[in-house]
């Protein structure tokens, strides 16, 4: 019996259905993505998970299965690391402001993000309330000085991701130790003397430690130097790949949404202050 055409089609379509391959992947690079720009991605923080995050609650609509207090974690894609493990990141770009919330109490949310000068001013006028926050008299808002790390989260497979890390409070003293770390580094130049080398220089490892307080347990970062970029093959795409991140940043094409990743709140969860 004829094929009927309906037939022919159907066999002519799976003649021509190839498997998938990843020069398949390469040949299509980008397709899908022509209409977007930087308000359609969210840049992932990467965080240490407190007692009372809401991925270490089931009754949380933020829970991840199997985390755990002291886990860093990829708030976009909810990848976990073990704290004491750490996880690998290049230092790309660093800003300093002063952000204003709505206290939580009052219901939340993200006022603004202070440039240093404007901010430190408003800072200086808050008064400290019994949990250590401080609050502007004026109007009730809590002021946070906050230390914004843009890195590249680097996988064991040497692959790579942009991220933020946020460190406020109790996390600004490991802010200013990794700060100090890097401007410590130096090189000899070819002409004689010494210069320090770009922050994306270097790899360097993120744990987290447990602290505590009379107000309770808590996690913080350290960041330790792991080794510079350079010794190993691929870091030369590395590299480039964390100063081309740098310049997005700086450029105003890439930048922290702070209140989406607090959940429009004061702070990120547990966090004591010293």
């Amino acid at each position: 019996m004829a094929n009927t055409k309906k037939q022919q089609q159907e066999v002519a379509t799976k003649d021509e259905t190839l498997p998938v391959t990843a020069g398949m992947f390469e040949e299509d690079a980008g397709d899908g993505f022509e209409d977007t720009n930087k308000d359609d991605f969210a840049i992932p923080f990467l965080q240490v998970l407190q007692k009372m995050s809401p991925q270490v609650d089931p009754e949380e609509d933020g829970f991840i299965e199997g985390a755990k207090p002291g886990q860093l974690v990829n708030t976009v894609s909810e990848e976990l690391w073990d704290g004491k493990t750490g996880v690998t990141v290049i230092p790309c770009h660093y800003e300093r402001k002063i952000l204003e919330w709505v206290p939580r109490n009052k219901g939340g949310g993200l006022v603004a993000e202070h440039d240093l000068d404007k901010g430190l001013l408003l800072l200086d006028e808050c008064i400290q309330d019994e949990q250590k926050r401080d609050i502007h008299p004026g109007n009730g808002n809590e002021f946070q000085d906050t230390r914004t790390h843009y890195v590249l989260i680097v996988g064991e497979d040497g692959s790579y991701e942009p991220a933020v890390i946020s460190m406020t409070r109790t996390k600004i003293r490991a802010s200013k130790k990794w700060m100090s770390l890097m401007n410590g580094i130096k090189k000899r130049r070819s002409t004689g003397g010494l210069f320090t080398p770009p922050m994306f220089s270097h790899v360097y490892r993120v744990f987290s430690e447990a602290r505590s307080n009379d107000q309770g347990t808590f996690y913080v970062f350290n960041i330790k130097k792991e080794r510079e970029l350079g010794t190993q093959e691929g870091d030369e795409e590395l590299y480039h790949a964390a100063k081309g991140f740098r310049e997005t940043v700086r450029a105003g094409a890439a930048k922290a949404n702070h209140a989406a990743a607090n959940g429009e709140a004061t702070e990120e969860t547990n966090e004591f202050a010293d």
